[in-house]
């Protein structure tokens, strides 16, 4: 049975309280005592890229999708992001060494739509939903089907991330003996040269601290795969040369 809760008018701020009744509710094994007060804070942004929101979203929730996989539109929706994320310098003024686009690489991330492709991508049981997100995933390695915009190298950088930390389910291979894994990377190191490394406000909306959180985890990654495999080529003893 569902708990009675009553809520009060949101404030400006966006504080609502709710009154938990019905102790034999599930929220009680969240230890919560009758007639609770909980405090629910919410935070409304306001953005001048709504439409990048919504398709941001959009890929992230497909992404999740059921057993099945999402619809053969995953594809398609990751390149409506960026057919918007390109055109968005024609339209809008920053003052972004990487131009607006860098706004709608910030939604991206923050809508977790990268590490949902990445998952789905190692994850799905089903071949089609498997390369239906490649595909899509492939989308960030040439948007002109000639070069890698430096405005993705922070989505590039999450991917590389999600698929390096991967391992197992339907990738055993997943790492960096994984062909789109090797993509991803290949085409991030080609785009850290010296000229990032001399401004690093081209990773803009996305802190530092994130950067080099990603980039740790990306070599913490690298080394665990190669303690590994040096472990697994030298072999296991056998008993009669084990001495006992």
């Amino acid at each position: 049975m569902a708990p009675t809760a009553p809520a009060s008018e949101p404030t400006p701020s966006g504080s609502v309280q709710l009154l938990l009744r019905n102790i034999d509710s599930p929220g009680a094994g969240r230890c919560l005592p009758r007639d609770a007060t909980l405090h629910v804070n919410s935070r409304l942004l306001s953005t001048p890229h709504p439409d990048a929101w919504n398709l941001a979203s959009e890929v992230a929730a497909a992404s999740a999708g059921g057993p099945a996989g999402p619809a053969a539109s995953l594809d398609g929706l990751v390149g409506d992001f960026l057919g918007a994320a390109c055109a968005a310098p024609e339209r809008e003024y920053s003052t972004s060494p990487l131009g607006p686009a860098a706004a709608h690489v910030a939604i991206f991330l923050r809508s977790g739509a990268p590490g949902a492709l990445g998952h789905l991508y190692l994850y799905s049981q089903h071949e089609p939903t498997r390369a239906e997100a490649e595909r899509a995933i492939r989308r960030f390695l040439s948007l002109d089907g000639t070069n890698v915009e430096e405005w993705t190298a922070p989505v590039l950088l999450e991917l590389c991330s999600s698929i390096a930390s991967g391992g197992g389910g339907a990738r055993p291979q997943a790492g960096h003996d994984d062909p789109l894994y090797a993509d991803l990377r290949r085409a991030l190191a080609a785009l850290l040269d010296i000229k990032w490394k001399q401004n690093p406000g081209c990773w803009l909306d996305v802190s530092t601290e994130w950067v080099a959180e990603q980039l740790t985890r990306l070599l913490a990654a690298h080394k665990a795969n190669a303690v590994m495999e040096r472990i697994a080529s030298a072999g296991v003893p056998r008993d009669d040369e084990d001495g006992g």
